[in-house]
Protein backbone atom coordinates (compact mmCIF):
# COMPACT_ATOMS: atom_id res chain seq x y z
CA UNK A 1 0.00 0.00 0.00
CA UNK A 2 1.75 3.22 -1.02
CA UNK A 3 1.80 6.47 1.25
CA UNK A 4 2.13 9.74 -0.48
CA UNK A 5 2.31 12.46 1.03
CA UNK A 6 2.86 15.71 -0.53
CA UNK A 7 3.59 18.64 2.05
CA UNK A 8 3.43 22.34 -0.06
CA UNK A 9 2.21 25.85 0.04
CA UNK A 10 -1.15 26.10 0.89
CA UNK A 11 -3.40 27.62 -1.89
CA UNK A 12 -4.41 25.00 -4.82
CA UNK A 13 -7.73 24.21 -5.68
CA UNK A 14 -9.64 20.71 -4.97
CA UNK A 15 -9.51 20.59 -8.82
CA UNK A 16 -6.01 20.55 -8.71
CA UNK A 17 -5.41 18.22 -5.89
CA UNK A 18 -7.43 15.98 -7.72
CA UNK A 19 -5.85 15.81 -11.19
CA UNK A 20 -2.38 15.69 -9.16
CA UNK A 21 -3.83 13.11 -7.29
CA UNK A 22 -5.50 10.99 -10.44
CA UNK A 23 -1.68 10.80 -12.37
CA UNK A 24 0.30 10.16 -9.15
CA UNK A 25 -2.38 7.27 -8.73
CA UNK A 26 -2.25 6.44 -12.19
CA UNK A 27 1.62 6.31 -11.79
CA UNK A 28 1.04 3.73 -9.00
CA UNK A 29 -1.12 1.53 -10.85
CA UNK A 30 0.53 1.51 -14.18
CA UNK A 31 4.28 1.31 -13.35
CA UNK A 32 4.58 0.45 -9.59
CA UNK A 33 1.91 -2.71 -10.45
CA UNK A 34 -0.38 -1.53 -7.31
CA UNK A 35 -4.13 -1.57 -7.32
CA UNK A 36 -6.33 1.65 -7.37
CA UNK A 37 -7.40 1.51 -4.21
CA UNK A 38 -4.28 0.76 -2.38
CA UNK A 39 -3.15 4.23 -3.14
CA UNK A 40 -3.14 6.56 -0.76
CA UNK A 41 -1.93 10.43 -1.06
CA UNK A 42 -2.28 13.00 1.58
CA UNK A 43 -2.21 16.66 1.00
CA UNK A 44 -0.63 18.64 3.37
CA UNK A 45 -1.39 22.49 2.85
CA UNK A 46 0.84 24.49 5.32
CA UNK A 47 0.45 28.32 5.23
CA UNK A 48 3.94 29.72 3.84
CA UNK A 49 4.41 31.92 7.11
CA UNK A 50 4.89 28.70 8.61
CA UNK A 51 8.06 27.63 6.05
CA UNK A 52 11.78 28.10 6.13
CA UNK A 53 14.38 28.54 3.19
CA UNK A 54 17.81 28.89 3.86
CA UNK A 55 17.16 30.44 7.34
CA UNK A 56 14.46 32.87 5.32
CA UNK A 57 10.52 32.67 6.00
CA UNK A 58 8.74 32.44 3.07
CA UNK A 59 6.12 35.00 4.44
Amino acid sequence: MPVITIDWFGGRTNEQKQAIATQITDALVEKGNTKREDVWIRFVDTPKENWSLGGDLQA
